[in-house]
């Protein structure tokens, strides 16, 4: 994902495995220790002729040196003449290949097979191209960020302390400072309760208008208001972000980063609370989850 989203949208590529590492170090030391075995095998029979022979001169030394690989100075113990010579081990006729590396991880399978899913869910979304809007208030979604969790703290603390990277929180649940690397246009920003917290907003993924018009001018009370405090619908991003998107739905308007992730999160969330979607916003799905890779299905 081209930001730190949250773990349920998984469209990331992921570092290749490493697993081939641990297989192709294994055919290196066979043939390390079957280099060491010859090499002490020929220096067992150079001491074992040197002994019916006469002494070896310095040079003669210094040449099976080279040729054993052990120091010139080292002496070589001669074998008992009562303990048998064991036995020549036959080198083996091929070596194993390293174990290739594979050519395309699962994960980049599971991605596009999540794409694959998201399109196949658009189609399966109300289409209601002239939906009633009329009424839309915020206060019909409730008291703004209530603690509908019990946790004891209100909602956009809990989302604070969730997307802002080392967030610091005071014993009241009041997140006091923090980073925020911003999912919509990518840039950074320091968080600091009381000079630059104002620069944070919550976003709604699906903003609370488009809700409205979409179905949940229909629901209960009780209903709006988990929906306007349920995680899975809300983002920490930059206030410039959250104004310039407002209540626009993804035909007209989608961030500059993580477009995909964006629009399976829309997708997600209409679906599981049943609102329905335009013509121009389904296609707007459709053309952004077909830029991820994935052929359209047709609806």
């Amino acid at each position: 994902m081209d930001s730190e989203w949250r773990t349920h949208a998984r469209w990331p590529d992921v570092p290749p495995s490493w697993s081939g590492r641990a297989t192709a170090a294994r055919p290196r030391r066979l043939l390390v220790a079957a280099a060491l075995l010859g090499a002490f095998l020929l220096g067992l029979a150079a001491a074992t002729w040197a002994g019916t022979q006469r002494p070896a001169s310095p040079h003669q030394a210094a040449e099976a040196a080279d040729l054993t690989g052990l120091d010139a100075t080292t002496a070589v113990p001669r074998p008992d003449p009562a303990t048998p010579a064991a036995p020549a081990v036959a080198p083996s006729a091929t070596t194993p290949a390293p174990a290739p590396s594979p050519s395309l991880s699962p994960s980049a399978e599971q991605a596009t097979a999540d794409v694959a899913d998201v399109l196949a869910e658009v189609y399966q979304l109300k289409v209601a191209d002239n939906a009633a809007g009329g009424g839309y208030a915020r206060a019909r979604f409730g008291p703004a960020w209530s603690d509908v969790d019990g946790n004891g703290c209100d909602t956009r603390n809990d989302v604070l302390r969730r997307d802002l990277r080392s967030a610091v929180t005071a014993p009241d649940c009041t997140v006091v400072s923090g980073v925020l690397v911003d999912p919509y246009g990518g840039s950074t920003l320091a968080f600091q309760r009381g000079t630059t917290s104002a620069d944070v907003e919550i976003d709604h993924v699906v903003a609370l208008a488009d809700a409205w018009r979409s179905g949940a001018s229909a629901w209960t009370d009780e209903r709006r208001l988990a929906f306007a405090n349920d995680p899975r619908e809300l983002l920490a991003t930059t206030a410039q972000q959250n104004r310039a998107k407002g209540d626009a739905n993804a035909a007209s308007w989608l961030p500059a980063n993580g477009r995909c992730a964006y629009v399976a999160l829309q997708v997600e969330v209409k679906s599981a609370y049943g609102l329905s979607v335009t013509t121009a916003e389904r296609d707007a799905f459709v053309a952004t989850l077909t830029s991820c890779g994935c052929a359209p299905a047709t609806g």
